[in-house]
């Protein structure tokens, strides 16, 4: 197995010219890929790849993007400031990430009901949307001594948020199999009965 590479190289093109870079393929080991750097653009680049796959094939130095100034570097080690990006990055998800109301468990229900502040405590329950979860923080208020005005908002809730109005379904028998003997013009329509 290859060893894990500890440093990374930042290089940029410093022409206008597309040059192609070769790098080891983490799909294929033992073979490489190649990459292609746009003008101006950079890319990240072992120096067992730099020298390895690109300086050591190439006869004339002056013809190593490396060595005539085609690619100059940016910074020795990317490696630690990707790593620090990547912590920003997952510090920020974090910070912004709000837990969904409608997945708490028991437990973070009855944290609910150790709100003391009523608006505060009307506010956590007004954010659950689920049926199923203010059935759950009705059914725990006994439990955690909830008070009537408490257990009042979540009856409230539910019944704001009870079933909607939608088309009245009617039950239909079917008299036969559809496109049976007895059906009269064998096109798949029944008669309905009411």
């Amino acid at each position: 197995m290859t060893n894990i590479q500890t440093q990374l190289e930042k290089w940029q093109s410093a022409t206008e010219a597309t040059i192609y870079v070769n790098k080891f393929d983490p799909a294929r080991p033992g073979s490489f890929v190649q990459e292609r750097v746009r003008p101006g653009r950079s890319l990240l680049i072992t120096p067992e790849e730099r020298n390895l796959l690109n300086s050591d094939r190439i006869i004339e130095e002056k013809n190593d993007p490396f060595k005539n100034g085609m690619l100059r570097p940016v910074k020795g080690d990317a490696l630690a400031e990707a790593r620090e990006a990547e912590r920003h990055i997952e510090e920020q998800a974090r910070a912004a990430a709000a837990p969904n109301p409608n997945h708490m468990s028991d437990e973070e229900l009855g944290q609910v009901f150790a709100i003391k502040n009523f608006k505060q405590f009307e506010k956590a329950v007004k954010s659950i949307s689920s049926q199923g979860v203010l059935q759950r923080l009705l059914s725990l208020a006994e439990e955690y001594d909830a008070t009537v005005s408490k257990v009042n908002l979540i009856k409230s809730l539910l019944d704001d948020a009870g079933v909607q109005e939608g088309p009245e379904v009617v039950e239909v028998e079917q008299n036969f199999r559809v496109g049976g003997a007895d059906e009269v013009d064998r096109t798949g329509f029944q008669p309905l009965k009411l």
